[in-house]
């Protein structure tokens, strides 16, 4: 499957994320792209797909969210490309495991100088 589009509301997410956790072998997709308003919105869906080269997440205007645990996934990890829109991270870049990615945008809650240097 080239794109996921999930553009629905949390209730269905985990619904569908139910069913995403219930097969044999994760779902090939190379871009998501969906609607989340917390990050276990994303947690639903992100660990049950292979291959997820693009994801992008629009959210409701400001929402914050902690990638933390997101961060640590190997769907995040193997991402070339992470556009994240209306929300704003509350994470530290240092934190989130960035450097790998070709493109990144985000917003972020704030940014130390040592975020910087090690974007550098």
């Amino acid at each position: 499957m080239d794109c996921l589009d999930l553009k629905i509301n949390g209730r269905i997410l985990e619904l569908i994320g139910n069913v995403l956790q219930s097969r044999n072998t994760p779902l090939k997709v190379r871009r998501l792209s969906m609607k989340a308003t917390n990050e276990s919105d994303i947690m639903n869906i992100l660990p049950y797909l292979d291959s997820v080269d693009f994801i992008e997440i629009d959210s409701d205007p400001n929402i914050l969210l902690d990638l933390i645990d997101i961060s640590k996934l190997n769907q995040w990890k193997n991402a070339v490309e992470v556009n994240m829109y209306n929300c704003v991270i509350i994470n530290s870049i240092q934190d989130i495991n960035v450097i790998h990615l070709r493109n990144l945008y985000i917003t972020m809650n704030n940014i130390s100088s040592n975020d910087i240097i090690y974007l550098k």
